[in-house]
């Protein structure tokens, strides 16, 4: 009996450090190069021609960080981009959920259908449609009214009225993703809960609302810090709906542009710590916003049935 359980608590041991192990090597594939971009913002010149330097700078310095900041337009693209993501994101969370109750909480006879063209649209790449939304955009006239009342299409492209559009009507990017989530999610709500808000004389939107909104919202933040990420991220829609417009991803591109054509030999050596630099500055936010909102976020792919 005893050896028995000698061999349980030796084989849970084992079992044990080699899952830790594990964590601990996918952690430092994973934070290893953010690590080693930190590092290098601090390096000066000096450091990167020296042999000797690897991670930690010997004569450390804020150059990096003051060019980044004061040297490009980095808060601009900081508040467009800010303003971007929370809008899109909260308008897609908004028509994902709405879409996503309807197919869980009502019998259509399409809903197959429109469950197969959600998946669809996971599988197709944006490149794809890359050149029927740029014209679209570029020549906005929905069904051909604008026309009509102005005598030619406008032109939306280096706006923001493209992502607010595609994020107001649950076609922006992953939107197919999101709303298959917040159907699995409202499929296991129990309909006893509808039915009784029904029975006291509630509508749908009402009900909608009051009931299946405050049962959501763990789901609704997940869905909300994806949708803020991926746009926040973003170079398709960026590079091709605003390419004048300063934004984060076109800020760190043109970054890398300009030390690319450049030949002083100052610039090649430290080209590659001052873009790192920028892109720690861009992802700074989500980093922040991901502490903050963390709780929220597991709870919500716990609930969504995500990780079924």
């Amino acid at each position: 009996m005893l050896e028995a359980l000698i061999k349980k608590r030796v084989a849970g041991g084992i079992g044990k450090f080699l899952r830790y192990m594990l964590l601990i090597n996918l952690s430092f594939i994973i934070l290893f190069p953010f690590i080693a971009k930190i590092c290098a913002m601090f390096m000066s010149f000096n450091d990167t021609v020296d042999p000797t330097v690897k991670f930690i700078a010997r004569q450390p310095t804020l150059s990096n960080i003051l060019y980044v900041l004061f040297n490009t337009n980095y808060f601009e693209a900081l508040r467009n981009t800010a303003l971007l993501s929370v809008t899109y994101a909260a308008l897609t969370t908004a028509s994902c959920a709405l879409v996503g109750y309807g197919l869980a909480k009502f019998r259509l006879k399409s809903a197959g259908l429109f469950i197969c063209l959600l998946v669809l649209t996971l599988l197709i790449p944006p490149q794809t449609v890359m050149l029927p939304v740029f014209s679209y955009f570029t020549y906005f006239d929905p069904f051909g009214i604008i026309t009509l009342i102005f005598g030619a299409p406008i032109n939306l492209s280096g706006t923001l009225w493209p992502m607010i559009i595609l994020g107001a009507i649950g076609f922006g990017f992953r939107a197919g993703l999101f709303t298959l989530i917040f159907r699995q999610f409202f499929t296991g709500v129990p309909d006893q809960l509808m039915e009784a808000a029904y029975v006291d004389g509630s509508g749908v939107f009402r009900t909608f609302a009051q009931i299946a909104i405050p049962l959501s919202r763990p789901v609704m933040i997940t869905v909300f810090l994806f949708s803020f990420c991926w746009q926040w991220t973003d170079t398709f829609y960026s590079s091709l709906l605003f390419n004048n417009l300063p934004l984060m991803a076109n800020s760190i591109s043109s970054i890398i542009t300009n030390f690319n054509s450049a030949g002083a030999l100052y610039i090649s050596y430290t080209a590659t710590i001052v873009v790192n630099t920028a892109v720690i500055f861009a992802v700074l936010p989500i980093i922040i916003i991901f502490i903050v909102f963390q709780k929220g976020f597991v709870q919500g792919i716990e609930r969504s049935g995500i990780v079924e």
